[in-house]
């Protein structure tokens, strides 16, 4: 599960509705790549008069340029960078008083991110980008071949073509907090549970002072699991059981809310709370995992000095960075596959 806000000062995680009132992370797949992290699309284009061919990563230049620029003509997918530093380059080297590669944000062409000229950029954040060239000189002829290179680290790497390979399940797989999966054993592991009211519960009240009062609902769950809530935030002990804040202990979810002194009303509210699409829900790690099989393929070769990367499927997961990636090199891993390890 991925989640805004600063987990470890106890920041408030938000929320959203991939499922009612909590936000999940979708995995559907691994993807292996090497090195090299920029895929350009072979094709034919023709960038402010200049033919640019783009054959098995190789980029050919042929023509005369009629304008400066070009870098908003895209000559690779959108794809996703996670926050780390990064080098851009070209073999052999571009002038580059006369053509730049681009590294630009895909969502604001305005925005450059990093530059053949420079090499090295850092992002701060997961971000969608894009490639493309800029001619710098109108009336310039631009006629070789280039090969461009994007790789982790904060200095170049010698060019290798873009190698990857996939292992996909048909479908995205939802995983709440404290479920995951595991591609090499072919396991989904299950801890958590999630419970959802509407109202219909039996619910309790219980006021063991003036000043702590709480509604309850007996369920078996480990003492003070870890948990969480989309209308309520989570305290460890019943002393800290203030307006707004809930506790799982006992065996027993207790909610204090003073707003409500009374069983019938609170099930009133959930039930309101329920028909406007946002029902009180509470997502706790439960004491012992599960497991079940997934239908994956059993190897994915692990290219050296490359990258693993989570597909999380069509769900859009863009407001909390959608990709994780994982460098790994030869060292870290046995056996050998054509083209890496595995």
């Amino acid at each position: 599960m991925i989640v805004e806000g600063d987990q470890t000062s106890g920041a408030t995680p938000a929320y959203s509705s991939y499922f009612p009132g909590l936000k999940n992370a979708y995995f559907q797949g691994l993807r292996s790549t090497g090195r090299n992290l920029l895929k350009l699309n072979d094709g034919q284009y023709t960038v402010f008069g200049v033919s640019v061919n783009i054959s098995n990563g190789q980029v050919t230049f042929s023509g005369t340029a009629t304008n400066s620029g070009g870098r908003t003509i895209w000559l690779s997918d959108g794809f996703v960078l996670p926050a780390g530093t990064y080098f851009i380059s070209c073999t052999p080297a571009l002038d580059f008083s006369k053509c730049i590669g681009y590294i630009t944000n895909k969502n604001d062409v305005s925005d450059t991110l990093g530059s053949t000229a420079a090499g090295v950029f850092t992002l701060d954040k997961a971000t969608e980008v894009g490639f493309g060239i800029n001619f710098l000189s109108a009336g310039e002829e631009y006629i070789g071949t280039y090969s461009f290179m994007l790789n982790r680290g904060s200095s170049a790497l010698p060019y290798e073509p873009y190698i990857s390979h996939e292992l996909s399940l048909d479908t995205a797989i939802e995983l709440p907090a404290w479920d995951s999966i595991n591609p090499t054993t072919g396991k989904k592991i299950v801890q958590s549970n999630t419970l959802t009211f509407d109202g219909t519960e039996l619910w309790g009240y219980v006021a063991v002072s003036e000043n702590i009062s709480r509604f309850y609902i007996s369920f078996n769950a480990p003492n003070n699991t870890e948990s969480i809530c989309n209308l309520f935030e989570r305290v460890e002990t019943y002393s800290n059981l203030t307006n707004g804040t809930y506790i799982i202990y006992g065996n027993t979810l207790s909610i204090r809310d003073d707003n409500f002194t009374d069983v019938n009303a609170w099930k009133a509210q959930l039930a309101a709370w329920n028909t406007a699409g946002d029902p009180l829900t509470v997502c706790y790690q439960t004491a012992t995992p599960t497991e079940s099989d997934i239908e994956m393929e059993d190897r994915l070769p692990a290219y050296k000095n490359g990258s693993e990367t989570v597909i999380q499927g069509d769900t859009d997961n863009s407001e909390y960075g959608a990709e994780n990636t994982l460098t790994q090199n030869y060292a870290e891993v046995k056996g050998t596959t054509e083209g890496g390890n595995s």
